[in-house]
């Protein structure tokens, strides 16, 4: 399971951490691991970067390597262990596609390349 580290800017969570916190723990009943740590403080006493996934909120200087500690985008997060064949679409997502079909009781949705490409109604 991916880990997230989400780090505050001090000793007390903001409203917006907060928020953030939270839309995070609202995704990690399966996906993501969610740790919060206090930034400002060093929590490996001198012994380096923390293993993690992806790091999020006020990132320290120690994280700040996106290539070894990718940022999580909480509006937008990546979706683990999906092949060309599946999408995540969101609740309410406007989606530009090809529409098939004149009868909606059914949609038949085809992902190509982790994309929508068609939705055939029936």
């Amino acid at each position: 399971m991916p880990k997230v580290t989400y780090f505050t800017a001090s000793e007390k969570a903001t409203a917006d951490e907060l928020a953030d916190i939270a839309a995070l723990n609202a995704l990690s009943n399966d996906p993501y691991e969610i740790l919060v740590r206090n930034g400002a403080q060093s929590n490996s006493y001198g012994a380096g970067p923390d293993a993690t996934d992806y790091v999020a909120g006020t990132i320290p200087d120690e994280y700040s390597d996106t290539e070894d500690f990718p940022v999580f985008d909480v509006d937008n997060p990546p979706v683990p262990g999906l092949d060309d064949t599946q999408a995540v679409v969101s609740d309410g997502e406007a989606l530009t596609v090809p529409v098939t079909g004149t009868y909606a009781t059914t949609a038949t949705v085809t992902v190509v390349d982790g994309a929508v490409t068609a939705i055939v109604l029936s």
